[in-house]
């Protein structure tokens, strides 16, 4: 995997960084949701950061009811 960032739910998802950062992403919070190629939130999380208004082209996960290794499985396959 080369390198990707991956905007994280840093306070619903802290668990799944070192998933993440194993399987060679880069984690970023989501507050610099700009710099990522993919987003990960919690279910909670759909409204991003409280705005309706961010555009981003980059695929969003959302985590709830998978484990860590099946959201990293997920950025595989849609990150390439």
């Amino acid at each position: 995997m080369a390198d990707k960032t991956v905007a994280l739910d840093l306070t619903n998802l802290h668990s799944y960084r070192d998933a993440l950062t194993g399987h060679g992403y880069r984690v970023v919070p989501l507050t610099s949701l700009k710099e990522a190629d993919a987003a990960v939130i919690a279910g909670m999380d759909r409204n991003l950061l409280g705005h309706q208004d961010i555009v981003f082209s980059g695929p969003v996960i959302d985590a709830g009811g998978m484990t860590a290794a099946q959201v990293a499985n997920e950025l595989d396959q849609r990150l390439g």
